[in-house]
């Protein structure tokens, strides 16, 4: 009986993306069949018994397509057990990662980081993909917005492991997270927003190891309009945009430190000066952007423009 019911339920089934069954049934002898149309080609299972694991944009991009097909989450769950690969129905926040070597991402970190991650406690259905040689990607199971912090813990602990074993070598994880959004279907567009974070982080951040999308959604938001960005830009920095300007570099430094720090004195420890040296460029920097930089509004502003001009 669950043979037929499954079977029929099958057979009333499509779309471009499942298998038509044209027929079922029992045999004179009492076999049950079912007929499908036939398509050339290999299966999943076969692919990766030759390939391996896929990569994660490929990967991806084959759930999208599951996912369109099927009608209801109990459907997709009976498909992942069917394969031995419970899913979390409440859903996944993704996480790219990336080994760094000074200042640059390690050829073959996406593997060592898995060796790593696998030494840690994961949440249980949690997955971990080398999507190639240099990347790592992570689907932590999640329930709600609040879990997102547990994925930031476990990449926290990552980075310790690798910074234990690395030693004087000085390698780093880089990370970027993408928000938790409900459900299976979600799970696409959580990678595509850590993706997107990684690589804001990588220009605006490079020294930190974790980087949010919600943390950079202004810059996002603003950076897919260029035209837009370069006129908030220039309309912020001003003069200080021209490379006639004096010590236009030193300056524009200067202002990073200041914003980031939130000091006269941190923002010298910072950059190794002395705090009159720091004082000094901040007169010049007011005489060229012309307001007040103790303003919040003008502080974040300026932090803004100086984001969008790095995304650029």
């Amino acid at each position: 009986k669950r043979f037929e019911r499954e079977a029929l339920s099958a057979s009333r089934l499509s779309h471009e993306n499942i298998v038509q069954v044209t027929d079922f049934g029992r045999a004179a002898d009492g076999t049950l069949f079912l007929v499908m149309e036939y398509l050339e080609g290999e299966s999943l299972s076969e692919r990766l018994a030759r390939e391996g694991a896929l990569p994660a944009p490929r990967a991806l991009g084959l759930l999208r397509q599951v996912l369109s097909a099927l009608r209801s989450m109990p459907e997709l769950q009976r498909q992942a057990l069917a394969i031995n690969t419970p899913l979390s129905a409440a859903g996944y926040v993704a996480v790219v990662c990336k080994l760094v070597m000074g200042n640059r991402d390690g050829e073959r970190g996406g593997q060592a980081l898995a060796e790593v991650a696998e030494s840690l406690e994961v949440r249980r259905g949690g997955l971990l993909l080398a999507t190639d040689p240099s990347t790592l990607a992570i689907l932590w199971p999640a329930e709600s917005v609040a879990d997102v912090e547990s994925a930031r813990h476990f990449v926290a602990e990552l980075q310790d492991q690798v910074a234990q074993r690395a030693g004087q070598l000085g390698a780093r994880v880089r990370a970027g997270i993408g928000g938790y959004h409900p459900g299976l279907h979600g799970v696409a567009r959580s990678y595509l927003e850590a993706q997107q974070a990684f690589e804001a982080g990588r220009k605006l951040r490079p020294d930190s190891v974790m980087h949010g999308h919600d943390e950079v959604i202004p810059q996002l938001v603003l950076a897919q309009n260029p035209i837009l960005a370069e006129r908030f830009v220039t309309h912020s920095l001003g003069r200080l945009l021209d490379p006639k300007v004096r010590n236009r570099e030193q300056l524009l430094e200067t202002l990073e430190a200041y914003l980031a720090k939130g000091s006269v004195k941190d923002a010298a420890s910072e950059l190794g000066l002395h705090r009159h040296t720091v004082l000094y460029r901040l007169g010049k920097l007011k005489e060229l952007l012309g307001g007040d930089l103790d303003l919040p509004a003008t502080r974040l502003r300026l932090q803004l423009a100086l984001d969008l001009q790095k995304l650029l």
